[in-house]
């Protein structure tokens, strides 16, 4: 599968604003398993998902994509970079060619504040234990979009986990 981030007004045919019905109905589109406890979460094979985050009124505000592993069968794209394929240090030097961009938590995330974007991976290089993990730190592992706003609720991307 190719998904396209748009920021800041969504992922692929998931927008931004949109209901919550809608946005599910977008991710079965997709051929996404919702079959999960939690709404607006969706499963594509083994290790691709999509978490659609929807504000206090059901209205998508954030729309989270995450890749457990280093599977490259699945690409994610942002302004032509491919963010899950590409090593993290070079999707951070090729985005803030683009857009000025944060590297925070000693390099795990990537803000780009203007896009509505954060980029995160588990570890980083030279940092904690990563050895014997392929790709670990090598990439990016979450990239968020978000609706304008969303970053002013709470000073953080607050919808990206830990895996």
């Amino acid at each position: 599968m190719q998904l396209e981030l748009d920021p800041p007004y969504g992922v692929g045919p998931i927008k931004i604003g949109m209901s919550m019905d809608e946005a599910e109905a977008a991710l079965r589109e997709l051929g996404g398993d919702l079959s999960g406890r939690t709404r607006g979460f969706a499963h594509f094979g083994a290790d691709l998902s999509i978490h659609v985050v929807s504000d206090k009124d059901g209205l998508v505000e954030a729309i989270e994509v995450h890749r457990s592993e280093d599977d490259f069968a699945d690409t994610v794209l942002c302004l032509g970079i491919d963010v899950f394929g590409t090593p993290a240090v070079d999707v951070t030097r090729l985005l803030g060619e683009l857009t000025p961009v944060r590297v925070e938590t000693e390099g795990a995330s990537l803000v780009a504040p203007e896009l509505l974007v954060a980029l995160w991976q588990p570890f980083v290089p030279g940092h904690g234990n990563n050895n014997g993990v392929v790709g670990e730190g090598l990439y990016f592992r979450t990239a968020l979009v978000a609706g304008p706003g969303y970053y002013d609720k709470s000073g953080q991307h607050r919808a990206i986990h830990a895996g």
